[in-house]
């Protein structure tokens, strides 16, 4: 009974073994690189670790493109409220200028500016006369000098 036994197993193992290689041969006939790879182990290793290192620098690529989204994207903020202070500051400066510039257009009237030559003459005309006593006053404390010939002008008189 134990051959017979023995026997069955030795059937079922066969036949599990023939059906596994041929699904793994049909498997490696569909797919020639794969058996390839596998026929040629060293050749496999250094691809796989090649394929490693790529993926890991492709994830690293990833992380740093995502890491500087966020920075750029809290940035944004700071960024635009700096832009709007510049504009807003540029556009107040250019209504100033406009302000100042109206002003003097103003006060360049034809009008405005005979008032401000008729009051600068007059306060020059002021301080001519008063210079004009002082070098009276100074001339009159001068003693005469005696070896003068006499002056025909008359408009000291």
């Amino acid at each position: 009974m134990s051959s017979s036994v023995d026997r069955f197993i030795q059937l079922a193992l066969s036949s599990l073994r023939r059906t596994v290689t041929e699904a793994v041969q049909q498997w490696f006939d569909h797919h020639p690189l794969m058996a390839w790879f596998l026929g040629h182990p060293w050749v496999s290793v250094a691809l796989l670790g090649i394929t490693v290192i790529l993926l890991w620098g492709l994830l690293g690529a990833i992380a740093r493109l995502a890491q500087y989204a966020w920075i750029s994207a809290l940035r944004l903020p700071i960024w635009l409220g700096w832009w709007i202070i510049l504009r807003l500051g540029r556009f107040l400066q250019s209504q100033w200028i406009t302000s100042v510039a109206r002003q003097q257009l103003d006060a360049d009237s034809p009008q405005q500016r005979l008032t401000d030559i008729a009051q600068r003459l007059d306060a020059l005309r002021t301080e001519q006369d008063a210079l004009l006593t002082e070098v009276r006053s100074l001339l009159d404390q001068l003693p005469p000098m005696p070896n003068l010939p006499p002056s025909n002008d008359k408009s000291s008189d």
